[in-house]
């Protein structure tokens, strides 16, 4: 939930640009990655809310979560549907084009810091979803020490071999969230999260370290000729 709700964030300011560029080149080309970025959006949205096996996002929208996108006060549902109303308008053609990229540019992707703007919101669901997950890690943490406990009395009660297993096991599915929290279940490479927490250790101690930021262009063709199981392979 975390990497895709981040992922959110990008696609938003990404799918911008892009109807801000298209209207000035107008290339089918253009239109088709456009379109192509609205469905992944509407798609990763759905699968936030609803569930979605595919990308391995629950059917339960944890509470905090929750209110991010249906309470009265952020609304990220509603924002979303309404950017996704002009995302679609401005792919196509025409002076309604125009006016849906001026409104989705002005008024509808915002700032990260307005409290009314789509950024502010889904900046506000990615901390929602980290909150759920940090809070699963401290109970699972809870459900360790109690293990512990549970591991002692046995101890003491000559029930060493049945304990240990259970404590082992306890013990591994917390490292895995550990891991989980930090780290893209696909490539193992860091999140949002653990970028940023390697990120401050790196200013800390290396002042001097720079970053590479790159990006796969036309990667659309690699799902669409050998489908998305290769392309995953190929991220990887």
């Amino acid at each position: 939930t975390v990497n895709v709700s981040g992922r959110q964030r990008m696609l938003s300011q990404r799918i911008t640009l892009m109807a801000e560029h298209y209207q000035t080149e107008r290339s089918e080309r253009l239109r088709a990655q456009l379109v192509s970025d609205i469905d992944l959006f509407e798609r990763s949205h759905i699968g936030l809310v609803n569930g979605a096996a595919t990308m391995n996002l629950p059917d339960v929208l944890p509470e905090v979560a929750s209110e991010v996108y249906f309470g009265t006060e952020l609304r990220l549902d509603a924002r979303v549907q309404r950017f996704l109303e002009l995302a679609r308008r401005a792919a196509g053609s025409g002076s309604d084009a125009s006016q849906a990229t001026v409104e989705l540019t002005s008024k509808a992707i915002g700032s990260i810091n307005d409290r009314e703007s789509l950024l502010f919101a889904l900046d506000a669901a990615v901390a929602a979803f980290e909150r759920h997950h940090r809070s699963e890690i401290q109970n699972l943490r809870r459900a360790q020490l109690a293990s512990l406990v549970v591991f002692l009395l046995t101890l003491a009660a000559g029930t060493f071999l049945i304990a240990s297993p259970m404590l082992q096991s306890v013990t591994t599915l917390v490292d895995d969230l550990d891991q989980l929290s930090v780290t893209d279940p696909m490539t193992d490479v860091l999140n949002r999260r653990g970028f940023l927490i390697k990120g401050k250790n790196l200013v800390n101690s290396a002042p001097d370290s720079a970053v590479l930021v790159m990006d796969i262009d036309h990667f659309k063709r690699v799902n669409d000729n050998h489908g998305h199981a290769v392309g995953d392979a190929c991220i990887r």
